[in-house]
């Protein structure tokens, strides 16, 4: 590999690794919340169309905490692509944090595969 190749590649894990770190944070801020303060803050980011990474991983704190509150109308193909985006994120980590979202993954693929059928 040439140096300009292994400049460039060093960027891209570095960029990983700023991802994951955004992740991991924002997951235990999110997981520390009440499931009232997660609905108004989800209720606030689906008004003004604001579906970053942090609203994806609300919404996975939700379904977690209470799955009756997400419905499949919720079940966006944009929403879809950043669920999977995060868990191939985040596949080769083994921290509490990203297990627990894995689990919480698990939890919205589930939910919204058998409301599909």
């Amino acid at each position: 590999m040439s140096f300009f190749g292994s400049v460039v590649k060093g960027i891209g894990n570095a960029a990983q690794d700023v991802i994951k770190k955004g992740i991991s944070e924002n997951w235990k801020k999110i997981n520390s919340m009440s499931q009232n303060r997660l609905e108004e803050i989800y209720s606030e980011r689906e008004e003004s169309g604001q579906r970053d990474t942090t609203h994806t991983l609300i919404v996975l704190a939700l379904v977690v905490k209470n799955p009756f509150i997400i419905d499949s109308s919720s079940n966006s193909e944009d929403l879809i692509r950043k669920v999977k985006s995060i868990k191939r994120s985040i596949e080769l980590e083994e921290s509490r944090e990203f297990r627990e979202i894995r689990e919480a993954i698990r939890s919205f693929e589930n939910k919204f595969s058998s409301s599909d059928s």
